[in-house]
Formats: structure tokens, C-alpha cells, sequence
């Protein structure tokens, strides 16, 4: 029996790609605008001197290069989330840019969403007895110490926070956010890279199918 040819979606060319990434580019920086011009109007409400965007990222130290989180960002962002005394989803939704008309909710996280969106994952079936039964209290051989590891982590963190993919406030506001759950995070070495160097921080970004950062990179 003949089949008809599966059809393969084209390649995109050059010039496509290019404006692609142009349009792509152009989001970020108007989503980074929005979110610039929304801080500024919620921290002059409540008295906050906005922080400054040009903090350094990293210095000289004993051991070499010394990576450092934006300080003045996680005290402006602790303050006004304290002095507001917003809840944690209307805080989130603030530093997300979220909209009615984009809001991006997460994925549940039900073992049969888990086994759509994992098919074919190696290690689906430890996540999924997570999901069911809840952490793990035993760490996985392959899941390291972040305690070694905590100048990269930094730097990971700093980069999270700069472009506003991960908050970095404060303990004290477990108080004021008492749905916060508190879990450890872990970290994976990257293969046949340095670990003073490189490495993998184990926490998920949700985003609604179709739109995760994967989507729309390469």
C-alpha cells in the first residue's frame, strides 16, 4: 500500500528568521518598559526610591571572580512588597507584566498532565511518584550540594533576577505570605563541563502549552 509523503513544515529562510528574532526582541524590550514604568509608579506610591539598573554583577576576590545578586532590586522589592502589603498572586502578577488578556497560567501539576507534557522523559516515573506522594526526602545521587557551589549559583541567580524570571526578596515575608511553600532546590553538573563553572539548577518555569521559553528559542 503507497502512502502520500508526510509533509514537513519548510525551513524558515534567512529573512524570516531575522525578523523573527527582530519581533522577538522587540516584546522583550517593551514587556521590560512596561515593567520598568509599573515598578516606578508602585514604589513612588509608597515612598521607595526606585533601584538603580546598573549594578555591578560580579567583582575580584580572593578566589577569583566573585559573582553578586542585585542588592539594591531585593530590598526596593522587599520594601514594597511589605509596605503595600500586596498579596504573593497580585505580586506575581505585577512583576510577570500578566494581563487579563495574557496571563500565562502554570500547568498543574496532575500525573496526567505530567505524562502528556513528560512523554518520554527518563526519569518520568520518579516525578510522577513526587507528584502523587510529594518530595523526595532523600536526595537523588545525581542532584549535588548547591553549598559548593554557591558562587555559579549567584550568578545564575542574578541572571534570573535580571530579567525578571525569579524574585529575590526576603524570609521575613513567609510571614506576610503564608501560601509561600518553602522547598530546597538542587543542582545537576552539566555534562563534561567544569562545576566551578557550569552547572544546572533543578526548578521549572510553567507556562501554558506552547508558550514555555523553549517554544520560542532554539
Amino acid at each position: 500500500m503507497l502512502y502520500p509523503p508526510k509533509l514537513l513544515r519548510p525551513a524558515v529562510i534567512d529573512g524570516v528568521a531575522v525578523r523573527m528574532q527582530e519581533n522577538d526582541q522587540a516584546r522583550c524590550q517593551l514587556l521590560q518598559e512596561v515593567l520598568s514604568a509599573t515598578l516606578d509608579k508602585c514604589m513612588s506610591k509608597f515612598r521607595i526610591k526606585s533601584p538603580a539598573t546598573n549594578y555591578i554583577v560580579s567583582q575580584m576576590g580572593a578566589s577569583g571572580t566573585e559573582f553578586l545578586l542585585n542588592r539594591p532590586l531585593q530590598r526596593a522589592m522587599f520594601e514594597l512588597a511589605r509596605t503595600s502589603g500586596s498579596t504573593l498572586p497580585l505580586f506575581v502578577e505585577m512583576t510577570r507584566v500578566q494581563t487579563v488578556e495574557d496571563y500565562r497560567p502554570g500547568k498543574s501539576l496532575t500525573p496526567l498532565v505530567l505524562k502528556k507534557l513528560c512523554n518520554g522523559y527518563r526519569h518520568l516515573d520518579q516525578q510522577l511518584k513526587k507528584t502523587e506522594e510529594g518530595d523526595e526526602r532523600v536526595r537523588p545521587p545525581n542532584h549535588g550540594s548547591s553549598s559548593s557551589r554557591i558562587n555559579i549559583l549567584r550568578k545564575n541567580f542574578r541572571k534570573e533576577q535580571g530579567a525578571w524570571r525569579g524574585l529575590v526578596l526576603v524570609a521575613n515575608l513567609i510571614e506576610q505570605w503564608p501560601e509561600l511553600v518553602v522547598s530546597s532546590f538542587r543542582v545537576v553538573d552539566k555534562r563534561n563541563e567544569d562545576i566551578s563553572t557550569s552547572e544546572r539548577m533543578i526548578h521549572a518555569l510553567s507556562y501554558s502549552e506552547g508558550e514555555s521559553v523553549s517554544d520560542y528559542t532554539d
